[in-house]
């Protein structure tokens, strides 16, 4: 391929890139019109007056208190050390989904906070030069949702001071739908080629969703050896896995990750009375 070619798709993957994010935040403004005009209900139990209710917000803090680790229930994960905010369920399973598919983007200052203290129980004291890496929104749930849920819940708690000292976002992974046009088409037909060569693409992408970002180019100062990434719900733990091997194989160690809710999780009352239960101690 000639060196113009390769400037042209390159300048055509860029333009559908930028786009894509410009159509995104436009909605996510259009949205943000639109709520004062709608009366605000409680995101759990629909009581009219606040985004969530002084009793279920209760309820979601107490879930939400004790930040455990939770690797164990993920068959995926690969060893891969994660604590979770709370589990899957009740007030912060109906308060995720209410902000990433209900846009109720008013839910955003109550779970970020949330997602801090998970952050900050996982790095612990050594918070120094960390960098926080967010799994990103493939292109379909960008144009679903309107927005990028984990970044956006990340940086709002870099906004507020919530994160540790010396801890940093850094979106060095992008979702492979999102890059070389692939949400706009650009490039390539999809129609091209056999039905065999299209189905062992679309197999690869989903067995390695993820591009590194060439970190490097984003920073002053030389890649930390250290990275965590940070997600919204663990189920299987694939595609922390995945991330993870993604930025490896770019010379990044990964740490582990930091969820707000992992699925099968116990709850913090069920963990604290198994600490605390007779039998616990053997």
């Amino acid at each position: 391929m000639s060196r113009r070619a390769r400037s042209g798709r390159s300048s055509s993957a860029a333009s559908g890139k930028s786009l894509e994010l410009r159509l995104a935040r436009a909605g996510q403004v259009a949205l943000r019109g639109i709520e004062p005009l709608v009366p605000v209900q409680c995101a759990v139990c629909r009581e009219p007056g606040e985004s969530v209710c002084r009793p279920c917000r209760r309820l979601l803090h107490r879930s939400c208190s004790r930040p455990r680790r939770v690797e164990t229930g993920a068959a995926q994960l690969g060893g891969l050390p994660v604590v979770a905010a709370g589990s899957y369920e009740f007030e912060l399973a109906v308060c995720l989904m209410a902000f990433k598919d209900g846009g109720r983007s008013d839910l955003l200052p109550v779970l970020a906070p949330i997602l801090a203290r998970a952050v900050r129980a996982g790095l612990g004291e050594d918070s120094a030069d960390q960098v926080l890496v967010p799994i990103p929104t493939s292109a379909r749930a960008l144009r679903r949702r309107w927005s990028d849920p984990v970044g956006e819940l990340l940086a709002r708690a870099g906004r507020e001071g919530l994160l540790p000292a010396g801890a940093r976002i850094e979106p060095w992974l992008a979702h492979r739908s999102r890059t070389a046009g692939a949400a706009l088409h650009l490039g390539p037909s999809p129609w091209t080629g056999s039905q065999k060569t299209r189905d062992a693409a679309g197999r690869a992408r989903a067995e390695d969703p993820f591009v590194l970002q060439r970190p490097g180019r984003r920073l002053r100062s030389p890649v930390p050896v250290s990275a965590v990434l940070v997600d919204d719900v663990l189920t299987t733990g694939s595609t922390l896995r995945r991330a993870a091997r993604r930025l490896e194989a770019g010379g990044i160690e990964v740490r582990g990750a930091v969820v707000l809710g992992a699925v099968g999780a116990p709850s913090a009352q069920t963990a604290r009375s198994a600490r605390e239960s007779p039998e616990a101690g053997g």
